[in-house]
């Protein structure tokens, strides 16, 4: 089947990227002898879930319709029950009898058998519903050129947690010096042994769980809320359609090292997150809103603390002291202020240089210090509607394309 093809290309091409080599130095050994027993294979990966998945997107018998909605509300409270049961087991744990323990964990493997027998049919029903928004918005493959409203790459994604992923940084700059893959069930213990090793090389470097992660299918986590997992299946089925334009491609270059550009990687974020956003919220307001009451605005309103204001401020502060060369300054500093955030209910578990050039990318963030942010935000107002505004953006090759449509615009 043609389709079928397409798509096996796809993971192929993508597979063969991924593969790509570094020239050897000897931090990347040392590195390399540290790292190695956590990577996490995407090439591996897929070919474990490839068959299952094309099967599951070209020919599931299961038909799934947009009024299929209750199921995925009812999924997403199961899972919500689990999240409290957990907690209470936690919690319970050395102070109840093993008889109430035990019931208590046999309604936990009850609500965990419910959930996993929902997760397929809730990943199609919200796979349709992202796939109406986005054949709404005319959000098309080359469909221009081809003269064929074809939807490519496919919605497809994967309600499980993604990948960790190691960013690692100088110490007297904030950028994203390097960037690995690591494997899903990594302990705390094995986190801490990590960043602790490569600190010790002198760089800064920070493990975190992602939210997502634009293999195929895509990587969605299911730990937190429905209007953030449909917000972050959106981003990732973006990247990937984004892969097939100038800017995705050389973003693409960027994560395996071969192009480096840093700029190259924040347009690329920011764009995803501005244009994830506003479907998300097409996707959530049409289908969920009416299930939901929206309980944000009233912690907002009781709650004077404002993270991404501290978080901003805080950056231009720390960047200001690397300008100078005050390192030992800047991370105290920055601890410091770590421990000021989590007296105000907020847990950041590791604060420095490496964390601020993963969440410097994602210059469409309030917390952010770049300019990126500004003047693509910018570039949204003025386009026509989303698909137009894809376009222009899709072509942008470096910070001075970005610069001279904002002149134009």
């Amino acid at each position: 089947m043609k389709r079928k093809a397409i798509v096996t290309a796809l993971i192929l091409i993508m597979s063969l990227l991924s593969g790509a080599c570094q020239q050897p130095d000897d931090f990347n050994r040392t590195l390399n002898k540290i790292v190695n027993p956590y990577r996490f294979s995407i090439v591996e990966w897929e070919m474990k879930t490839l068959t299952y998945e094309l099967e599951r997107v070209l020919f599931n018998s299961r038909k799934y319709t947009t009024r299929d909605s209750p199921v995925v509300v009812n999924y997403f409270k199961l899972l919500e029950d689990i999240s409290k049961l957990e907690l209470q087991i936690s919690y319970y744990w050395d102070t109840i009898d093993k008889q109430e323990l035990a019931a208590l964990q046999s309604q936990l493997e009850d609500l965990k058998q419910q959930s996993n027998y929902l997760k397929n049919e809730v990943e199609g029903i919200l796979e349709l519903q992202i796939r109406y928004a986005l054949n709404h918005l005319d959000l098309y493959w080359y469909n221009d050129i081809i003269g064929r409203n074809i939807s490519f790459p496919p919605v497809n994604f994967s309600l499980e947690s993604p990948p960790h992923l190691l960013i690692i940084s100088p110490r007297d700059s904030i950028h994203r010096m390097k960037e690995i893959i690591l494997i899903q069930d990594l302990s705390l213990d094995e986190i801490h042994y990590i960043e602790t090793e490569i600190d010790n090389l002198g760089y800064s470097s920070i493990v975190l769980e992602l939210g997502g992660m634009a293999t195929f299918p895509a990587f969605v986590n299911n730990n937190a809320g429905l209007e953030y997992v449909i917000s972050t299946a959106v981003e990732e089925w973006f990247h990937q359609y984004f892969f097939f334009k100038p800017s995705g491609f050389l973003y693409a270059l960027n994560l395996l090292e071969i192009y480096k550009d840093n700029d190259i990687a924040t347009i690329n974020e920011t764009i995803a997150g501005i244009v994830s956003d506003e479907i998300a919220a097409m996707v959530y307001n049409k289908y969920y809103a009416s299930y939901y009451k929206n309980i944000a605005c009233e912690y907002l309103t009781s709650n004077s603390f404002d993270f991404y204001e501290e978080m901003r401020n805080i950056r231009i502060t720390v960047d200001n002291y690397l300008a100078n060369g005050e390192i030992e300054l800047a991370e105290a500093f920055m601890e410091e202020k770590r421990l000021y955030i989590l007296s105000h209910g907020y847990y950041v578990r590791r604060l420095n240089q490496a964390y601020f050039a993963f969440y410097g990318t994602y210059a469409s963030s309030p917390s952010s210090v770049n300019p990126i942010g500004e003047m693509l935000r910018n570039l949204r107002g003025k386009s026509a509607n989303i698909a137009d505004y894809i376009k222009i953006t899709g072509a942008i090759k470096n910070i001075n394309d970005l610069q001279s449509l904002a002149d134009l615009y």
